[in-house]
């Protein structure tokens, strides 16, 4: 990983920290940023260059959260990052203005509830997670609660904005990081840290959809994903029982994602819901009946509508047979019976 370099607009002979940055930025900002700031200071005064790397070990984080930060006081002014592609080559650590010292104004007063309230940046949520005055994107919304659905557990602030950064400062689409929950429970990694390294790779990557994705991981199979879409559950993560289902149609059956998601829509269409038992006779007769493609499908299909179609009339012709033969045949000989009656009037 190459250097960073590092310049200041000021002197930096000693670790600074400038009134107006206390004044201005400190009611507002996440600590966790807040300590990246003065980290970066420091090593501004030490030397000319610094890793990301090395800032998330001396600080005990995700180089993740480290680039977060980052990008947070780049946003708010604070510092100019420069950078060569996706990679980040330089912070300017820039003056942020005057203090309110300086023009003899004294910082106003703020109930700790406004601040509460306030927004940290815009990819972070506020601290008391009541965003009223700057709602979320709809499709965050919805992201938070389909994660916490998937690894059944409240998310925490942190989740959240992590979350928030895939989306809004990645630029990932809902469909992608909805596919990224479900396969970090297809590959028990529920943690969000998890989810956003991948997402990282993803996007350093210019990996933009589902099938993108799916083809960047060599992936056989995205079954969770797969099987909970087609259900319309994909809300929450599958139980225990479910998931057995699952591996039972891969592992066992040896049937591939579109035999499986073939099954599932059927299942579907004829419960309204996710019937994972109904979908489990489905495969599980294709299984006996040698199934390998949806050809075959298409041709056990062709061959139950036939019989459908021909065993009522045969039920039919038997039956009519049936109940005919059913009466006490008679075998008297008419003309014979005729000259009896005949003779008996002579």
């Amino acid at each position: 990983m190459s250097e960073i370099t590092l310049t200041a607009e000021y002197d930096t002979s000693f670790t600074l920290v400038p009134d107006a940055f206390i004044d201005r930025f400190l009611p507002e900002a996440n600590g966790e940023y807040i300590k990246v700031y003065l980290y970066v200071l420091k090593a501004l005064r030490c030397g000319s260059s610094v890793i990301t790397s090395d800032i998330a070990d001396a600080l005990e984080k995700e180089e993740s959260d480290i680039l977060r930060a980052l990008k947070y006081w780049d946003k708010k002014g604070v510092i100019g990052l420069q950078s060569s592609g996706k990679k980040v080559t330089g912070i300017c650590i820039k003056k942020p203005g005057p203090a309110a010292g300086d023009h003899k104004e004294q910082v106003p007063y703020l109930p700790e509830e406004v601040k509460n309230k306030a927004f940290r940046s815009s990819h972070t949520l506020p601290t008391d997670e009541k965003p009223e005055d700057k709602p979320l994107p709809e499709d965050v919304t919805l992201l938070i609660t389909a994660a916490e659905g998937y690894f059944n557990r409240t998310l925490t602030l942190t989740d959240r904005n992590i979350i928030l950064y895939m989306y809004d400062d990645l630029g990932l689409s809902f469909e992608l990081i909805d596919y990224l929950f479900c396969r970090a429970v297809e590959t028990k990694k529920t943690q969000l840290r998890y989810v956003e390294k991948v997402a990282l790779s993803l996007h350093e990557n210019d990996i933009a959809s589902v099938n993108d994705a799916i083809k960047y991981f060599g992936e056989g199979s995205d079954l969770v994903h797969t099987v909970m879409h087609a259900f319309g559950l994909q809300s929450r993560r599958p139980t225990t029982a479910e998931q057995k289902y699952i591996s039972k149609w891969s592992d066992t059956f040896g049937f591939d994602k579109v035999l499986i998601e073939e099954a599932c829509s059927r299942s579907s269409l004829n419960t309204n819901s996710g019937n994972f038992q109904y979908a489990d006779k489905i495969l599980t007769s294709w299984h006996k009946a040698g199934v390998g493609s949806l050809d075959d499908v298409k041709k056990l299909d062709e061959v139950h509508k036939a019989n459908t179609t021909g065993t009522p009339a045969k039920k039919n012709k038997t039956a009519r047979s049936t109940d005919f033969n059913s009466f006490e045949q008679r075998n008297d000989n008419i003309e014979e019976l005729e000259k009896k009656i005949l003779g008996g009037n002579d």
